[in-house]
């Protein structure tokens, strides 16, 4: 037999095959960029108690807000009060892999309560839709999974 094919030989062939394999992932993963937080956390966590009343008052008129996928645009409905009394609104794509890929479109006041938001140039990725509204009196938030 010969000497190259020894149990130790092997051993030590096994466990530097194994460090290689090691360490080619602890390099993969460091040229990855994952972003696990939004660059301004701190502000957001200022936020989170008017975030919680704003869910709290979605959830009041959950049933009425509505949103269907269609090809290539995303269909937002609201009840037409609130439609019509919107002082302020935005709908933000939101990808948790890549800040890069979000985006986000600021919803116009109008006496339907359907908003049409473009799906164009949007990445692969799991998005969330968060929607903010503002009536002047209160504030409403909902999020979507797509």
């Amino acid at each position: 037999m010969n000497k190259w094919f020894k149990s130790g030989n092997l051993i030590l062939l096994g466990g530097g095959i194994f460090l290689l394999f090691i360490f080619s992932l602890i390099f993969g993963f460091m040229a990855q960029d994952l972003q696990l937080v939004t660059p301004d956390y701190y502000e957001q966590e200022l936020l989170y108690n008017q975030r919680k009343k704003a869910i709290r008052n979605a959830e009041s008129i959950d049933s009425l807000l509505v949103l269907k996928k269609l090809e290539g645009v995303i269909e937002l409905s609201v009840p037409p009060r609130l439609a019509l009394q919107l002082k302020s609104g935005s709908a933000h794509f939101y990808c948790p892999a890549d800040a890069k890929a979000d985006r986000v479109m600021p919803l116009q006041a109008n006496g339907e309560g359907k908003f049409i938001l473009s799906t164009s140039g949007l990445k692969n990725c799991p998005y969330r839709l968060k929607v903010s509204l503002d009536d002047g009196d209160q504030k409403y938030f909902k999020e979507f999974y797509l």
